[in-house]
């Protein structure tokens, strides 16, 4: 099957999914407080790294529980110490994800960014920004969150948050575990690393390459798993096929 093959099934996968209702987390509590809580929306984008999804998007919910607040001018003050033991908890599996310390840290760097460059709100991050570029530059600026976080983040406002942009077809794909995996058992690019993917994503959809992120990560985690692929669903509970299934060079 050819690379164009593969990438218009993805894209139509993509479409299915635009359509469906959008969710950041497995609890409707944690889910409003990052759509309606641009900071909390933000810590989101920080805490989603090397854990699963739905766990990373609520640990900014849970961290406000835990604190009694989310006020950014209050967060930036608090101790390392302090916050650290917040972030972990009182007990054994009580932490809110894995790397604690580092987490910690870069939570409260991102509140004191917050604080001092925009106004202790991150929505100042994209309301004056005009282009998708300028968005995803002040984002990498945030310790924790990097080229590949940005593009994902931008590609959310975008997409699901219904944040306008000028030159939003500037977003790219963000390169993961998952993206990478699937990228090469489909055959999509030789050159696995993150330039190499975002280059290979603007030369098969020019039009739009972050058009290609989210259809790759949901399959990347949902059926391409790194041990065993489960094209064919066998393992999943709705016992589905994976999208690429009829296109993919390789199978099983």
């Amino acid at each position: 099957m050819s690379k164009q093959a593969v990438v218009e099934r993805l894209l139509r996968y993509g479409e299915k999914l635009s359509g469906e209702d959008g969710w950041y987390t497995d609890d409707p509590a944690a889910d409003r407080f990052v759509r309606n809580n641009p900071n909390a929306w933000l810590f989101g984008v920080i805490f989603d790294q090397g854990d699963h999804f739905e766990r990373a998007w609520k640990a900014p919910y849970l961290l406000k529980k835990r604190l009694g607040h989310f006020d950014m001018h209050r967060i930036a003050r608090t101790s390392v110490g302090e916050l650290q033991r917040k972030i972990r908890g009182q007990r054994p599996g009580e932490a809110l994800l894995r790397y604690v310390r580092k987490m910690t840290l870069w939570v409260k760097r991102a509140a004191k960014k917050l604080v001092e460059e925009y106004g202790a709100d991150a929505s100042n991050i994209w309301k004056n920004c005009r282009t998708a570029p300028e968005v995803i530059e002040r984002l990498d600026e945030f310790v924790g969150i990097g080229q590949k976080k940005a593009h994902m983040a931008a590609r959310i406002l975008y997409e699901d948050e219904g944040i306008s942009f000028l030159r939003w077809r500037d977003i790219n794909i963000g390169v993961d575990v998952h993206v990478k995996r699937v990228w090469k058992r489909a055959g999509l690019s030789k050159d696995l690393s993150v330039r190499g993917i975002m280059r290979a994503a603007t030369e098969l959809n020019p039009d739009y390459p972050g058009a290609l992120d989210f259809p790759t990560w949901n399959i990347g985690s949902g059926w391409c798993h790194a041990r065993r692929a489960d094209c064919r669903g066998l393992r999943r509970e709705d016992n589905k096929p994976c999208p690429l299934l009829k296109v993919c060079p390789k199978l099983g």
